[in-house]
């Protein structure tokens, strides 16, 4: 199911209280623009809904998964368009038919007018890691995820 997300007047967050159950999922549709912060915070009693948080135009990959980043999300809006914030449950759950009752709050902040339009790294090869990653934050680039490669390697990934 899609819902689409408006906000009223004036107002730039909502507040969704919704239920789902089994293998369902719900997709929340939100209009955004590049360079605007979008928050996200899922509230659910018994623990069994999460949220993924994916770009316009996206066929099911999340650049926030909830399931292993937890129920709040604050960070760049994906692309401009239709953002979608999918509210599910883990298979398993889904497959004893279990219900997951939640409350959704969503908001998006500050003017896509700020962001660049498009943003780069490649003067970025080589440079010191600590500086680079504080650039790329400026830049409007969002962690994503980070890893550990072998005993001494690590890596992050941006969005």
């Amino acid at each position: 199911q899609k819902v689409p997300v408006q906000f009223a007047k004036g107002a730039s967050s909502a507040t969704l209280k919704g239920t789902i159950k089994g293998e369902e999922f719900r997709d929340y549709v939100v209009n955004a623009r590049a360079g605007q912060t979008m928050t996200v915070t899922l509230t659910n009693p018994d623990g069994r809904a999460y949220f993924n948080v994916m770009a316009p135009g996206s066929t099911g990959e999340a650049v926030f998964i909830g399931s292993t980043e937890g129920n709040s999300f604050k960070g760049p809006v994906p692309g401009t368009g239709a953002n979608t914030i999918r509210v599910y449950q883990m298979r398993a759950t889904g497959r004893r038919g279990e219900v997951a009752n939640y409350m959704l709050a969503i908001g998006i902040a500050g003017s896509a007018a700020a962001a660049p339009a498009k943003a780069g790294y490649s003067d970025l090869v080589g440079a010191r890691a600590a500086g680079a990653l504080d650039e790329m934050g400026r830049r409007g680039f969002a962690n994503v995820d980070s890893f550990q490669s072998g005993s001494d390697g690590s890596g992050t990934v941006w969005w």
